[in-house]
């Protein structure tokens, strides 16, 4: 698929380069960017619009500058100047090329005309119903292209490019308008009486009528559903993406108040390979201090699981799950907590006769021959009884958000300790966090006051009272078994 990128900034007030470079970069890292080409035309004036799109003959045309509403999209002149290009002349435009185009993405400020007018000729248009921020336009441009490269359709993908926008933009921004900041100015009286809408809601898409096949086109079904575990592995992606671009976002901060304070209060963080970056970043993103927030996981989970009593209790090592279930469903949280630890150890026993029944907790094996309906059924019980809070999964996403795998995080990573900060079973001054002080927390607060992936403790013990927070490896093993067995696709 090949997308075309026309940027035209003749004001020269926008980080357009920034949109190309990170629209780039999202296709580069997604799992099929073999399958896509992106060409970008910068400074495009009117005379070039039908010459590119005869030379790249493209399904995706991207444009990106300052829109008029009505009047039309700003394109340069041949002297460098704006020049209006009417909403007819697009619509006609797109019209002539309608046999080979199957979205056109108007990432400009009141765009919503020209997308109405185009989608009489082309499958899908998107644009935007009033001014947009520049940072909210370029998290669109990420969000979309992200998904469109993890083979999403044009309808998925702009439902991910307006979360994108929920999850990165805060402060103030220059907007995408042909409307100069004085004329705004002049119409604060009008503008009144406009309701605002929030930044996620501005892009609008529209969707012809009757849809023209396009046998180039390559991306999925507009009706096909993602897979559980596609919707995580894109949310993970974003959230990986959000951290890099927290690192920015935190050094132009500070150094509007001092570079020095800066240098001197980053020193420290400093190890070899740029690890502090990635400690930095998770530490920020979970205490908020960066203002970015990350899809809560009760959001981002999809269950299709029946009611908790519902719920098939199946179990290859003949493990009883009737009491844990009603526990679970009176919400005696500590009580099901023991009952977790209690079933696990004994199939650690059946799978592992030779292990010692002295060992109160899991090692990474126990955990990788965990059968898959034990561990499922276990995960969907506590997925349910807690709105999705808690569980295996739940705790797995969170050991990749902060950057962890299915191998072994190394001692000097950060990933444990974030892991334990992220989940509330860090403690400060020790290393260690007692099952007293996490049962304590229990009685004192209700479900939604503690953090997600909080339980059960089972997969994070060290010893029967404790949760040992060196040897929370035990995630990498978890996330391992859980995609095996397939958990993350439901």
């Amino acid at each position: 698929m090949k997308i075309l990128i026309l940027a035209s900034n003749p004001r020269k007030d926008l980080n357009l380069d920034r949109e190309i470079r990170d629209l780039r970069g999202v296709i580069e890292k997604s799992r099929h960017r073999e399958e896509f080409e992106v060409v970008d035309e910068l400074a495009v004036r009117v005379g070039d619009l039908q010459e590119l799109l005869f030379k790249h003959q493209p399904e995706i045309v991207h444009f990106c500058g300052h829109g008029g509403g009505e009047p039309g999209l700003v394109f340069e002149s041949d002297v460098g100047r704006e020049h209006l290009v009417s909403t007819d002349a697009l619509s006609n435009l797109f019209r002539l090329f309608s046999s080979s185009i199957e979205c056109v993405l108007l990432n400009a400020c009141y765009s919503e005309e020209q997308a109405v007018a185009i989608v009489d000729r082309i499958n899908y248009v998107i644009g935007m119903n009033q001014e947009i921020r520049d940072d909210a336009a370029i998290a669109f441009s990420k969000g979309f292209y992200r998904a469109l490269g993890y083979a999403c359709s044009i309808e998925q993908s702009y439902e991910f490019g307006c979360n994108a926008i929920q999850l990165e933009i805060s402060g103030s921004s220059v907007v995408r308008s042909a409307v100069s900041e004085t004329e705004r100015k002049l119409g604060v009286a009008d503008a009144v009486a406009k309701i605002a809408i929030p930044e996620h809601q501005k892009p609008i898409l529209k969707k012809k009528p009757t849809l023209t096949p396009n046998l180039r086109a390559s991306n999925t079904s507009p009706n096909q559903t993602l897979s559980q575990e596609k919707r995580i592995e894109i949310q993970l992606d974003i959230d990986k993406s959000l951290k890099a671009d927290s690192k920015i976002e935190i050094q132009l901060q500070k150094e509007t108040s001092s570079k020095k304070e800066v240098a001197s209060r980053f020193q420290g963080f400093l190890v070899p390979n740029g690890s502090w970056i990635k400690w930095l970043t998770a530490v920020l993103c979970i205490l908020g201090i960066t203002g970015v927030v990350v899809k809560p996981i009760s959001k981002l989970i999809n269950t299709n699981f029946k009611p908790l009593l519902q719920i098939p209790l199946e179990s290859d090592a003949e493990i009883n799950y009737q009491s844990l279930q009603r526990t679970l469903s009176a919400k005696d949280w500590k009580s099901a907590d023991s009952q977790t630890m209690s079933s696990l150890l004994e199939i650690a026993k059946k799978k592992r006769p030779a292990r010692s029944s002295k060992q109160t907790w899991l090692d990474p094996k126990d955990i990788r021959e965990l059968p898959c309906n034990d561990l499922r059924t276990i995960n969907q019980l506590w997925s349910v009884a807690s709105k999705n809070r808690w569980g295996f999964m739940t705790q797995s996403i969170i050991w990749q958000r902060v950057g962890g795998t299915t191998k072994t995080a190394p001692d000097n990573s950060g990933v444990r300790k974030n892991f334990s900060i992220a989940v509330g079973w860090h403690r400060a001054d020790i290393g260690q966090f007692d099952l007293e002080t996490l049962y304590e927390k229990l009685n004192n607060n209700p479900l939604e006051q503690h953090p997600e992936g909080y339980l059960p403790s089972a997969i994070g013990r060290y010893e029967k009272r404790q949760i040992w927070v060196g040897e929370l490896n035990e995630f990498a093993a978890l996330t391992w078994r859980l995609k095996q067995c397939k958990i993350f696709q439901q």
